[in-house]
């Protein structure tokens, strides 16, 4: 890993006036936005992406991968021998005393790559609600992009934030979900990137499924006719998928509306179950 600052990092990009970013979900698969993409001045990626195989789907670019600290060889490959992006960033939330912050490994995954470690962002001026966990890499980027960068064309898909949507809405390179419930409050992170999103005044583009997850706390995304992927027709769930991703969705924020108040009432300690451990009373 070649660690780079912060100052590095903006000079790399500083030019750049479009950008384009690919969330993980496996609604990335349903549209041909490959060339859409890689048409981007900058194009990120986050985590465990590859592109091998799906770049009609989602491009063959890759110029900034954000990755959590946990990530290691023996989750997936490096990105050194996959996507061979620019640089690796890491927004952080632990130091080595919280525990959890496996920085060798992480070393290892990233390989000779340039890397930006920096303390993930205050998010100035949004409302952060009941949120009592980290958020993800992915709203880390997305608000210290549009703030590092003069943003003028921003091209956002695959963001469900594990909202039930037409497709799936788990991670197109795998199913795991154990972890959802415990390391973020995705039911108050949807509407903060929903903000995000809603203050940037440049030329905005969605795909379907961000459209229908923020328009829950945004209103209407305006977006550029011609870049969603698909035709509006083939778009409009039917009404019975809707109702049944309504219906997941209001259990998956009534179990994170549970989940506080038991930390707050009592001494169940949900990281306890995260490690494999039992619960504490």
């Amino acid at each position: 890993m070649k660690p780079i600052s912060l100052y590095d990092f903006y000079d790399m990009f500083a030019a750049a006036r479009s950008f384009a970013v690919v969330g993980n979900a496996g609604t990335i698969l349903s549209y041909d936005n490959g060339a859409l993409i890689d048409s981007h001045d900058v194009v990120v990626r986050f985590n465990c992406a590859y592109t091998a195989g799906v770049e009609k789907q989602i491009g063959s670019r890759t110029d900034i991968l954000c990755a959590n600290i946990g990530k290691s060889l023996a989750e997936c490959p490096s990105p050194a021998t996959t996507l061979q992006p620019r640089c690796v960033v890491h927004f952080a939330t632990k130091t080595p005393r919280d525990g959890n912050c496996e920085s060798d490994t992480f070393a290892e995954w990233v390989g000779d790559l340039p890397a930006l470690i920096t303390w993930a962002p205050d998010l100035i001026g949004i409302a952060q609600g009941a949120r009592t966990r980290q958020l993800t890499q992915g709203t880390y980027a997305l608000y210290t992009l549009l703030r590092l960068f003069k943003v003028e064309r921003l091209f956002v898909t695959g963001f469900t934030m594990y909202q039930p949507t037409k497709g799936t809405a788990l991670k197109y390179f795998g199913t795991a979900v154990a972890k959802v419930g415990i390391q973020h409050d995705l039911d108050k992170e949807a509407r903060i990137v929903a903000t995000i999103l809603g203050v940037f005044d440049g030329d905005l583009q969605v795909t379907p499924e961000v459209q229908a997850l923020f328009s829950q706390y945004a209103g209407n995304i305006r977006l550029r006719r011609g870049f969603l992927g698909q035709s509006g027709g083939a778009n409009r769930a039917r009404l019975l998928e809707r109702l049944c991703g309504r219906i997941a969705w209001q259990l998956i924020r009534w179990g994170f509306a549970m989940r506080r108040s038991l930390e707050e009432r009592s001494t169940l300690d949900f990281r306890a179950y995260q490690q494999g451990k039992k619960h504490k009373f």
